[in-house]
């Protein structure tokens, strides 16, 4: 039981550091320059890695709900 509680408290501090990326990713693609010439590329990028983050988080949640049980 206690490997399976500490996989859960890594799988925890790890989905709490995507979403703090989230977070970051976030907040870089506001502060993203609109009249900049390579905007487009530039957001899509970003856009990309938040998409990315989205991902890992949903596949970290769904392995604490699985862990919990």
């Amino acid at each position: 039981m206690d490997a399976c509680e500490a996989d859960l408290e890594r799988t925890r501090k790890e989905l709490h550091s995507q979403e703090h990326l989230k977070y970051k990713l976030g907040t870089e693609l506001d502060n993203l320059d609109v009249l900049a010439e390579d905007y487009d590329d530039e957001y899509e990028a970003v856009q990309l890695k938040i998409d990315e983050v989205y991902d890992r988080i949903e596949i970290l949640e769904e392995r604490i709900r699985k862990l919990k049980k």
